[in-house]
């Protein structure tokens, strides 16, 4: 068993920044990274990049928000700072890439190039789930298991699925 305590924030010149929201922004950043310059390896548009991050940042939020409503509400659906995204937002985002590469004509290797990457960007985001202990697993007795406050030890699944990204 592994004692742990989350780390829900950091403090840096007296601003508060969320662990999990920086983590998300680092595997943005370093998918969006990876993606130009494949792109230009391949010598495609790298100005399109740019327009699909847009699109799969505001797709992918909305759609992550959309999901944890249907999951679980929508009475805080405007309260962003109270948490609650899914994962599963990728969906509305997959959908809004199609259709902006279907109105301008472009290839459709621009998804299939954005789609090897985003395996990273979820490990990176899953190791952020597992910092704040969120998404944690069942209950365990194995000698890896994760033991936060007076809760019982728990799979970590956040980096079980994690290492199956990478």
């Amino acid at each position: 068993m592994i004692e742990f305590n989350p780390i829900h924030h950091l403090t840096i010149f007296n601003i508060k920044i969320q662990v999990w929201g920086l983590l998300a922004l680092i595997s943005i950043m370093l998918a969006f990274f990876l993606v130009y310059k494949k792109v230009k390896k391949e010598g495609l548009d790298t100005g399109v990049v740019y327009d699909l991050l847009l699109i799969s940042i505001i797709f992918g939020l909305l759609g992550a928000r959309l999901f944890y409503a249907i999951e679980n509400g929508f009475e805080d659906f405007f309260y962003l700072h109270k948490g609650g995204l899914s994962w599963y937002g990728f969906l509305l985002a997959y959908l809004a890439i199609l259709v902006y590469l279907k109105i301008k004509k472009l290839p459709f290797r621009y998804l299939e190039i954005i789609v090897i990457f985003l395996p990273l960007a979820h490990a990176i985001g899953r190791i952020g789930c597992f910092v704040n202990w969120d998404d944690y697993g069942i209950y365990t007795n194995l000698p890896w298991g994760i033991k936060v406050n007076d809760d019982l030890p728990r799979h970590p699944s956040q980096l079980y699925e994690s290492l199956s990204n990478l």
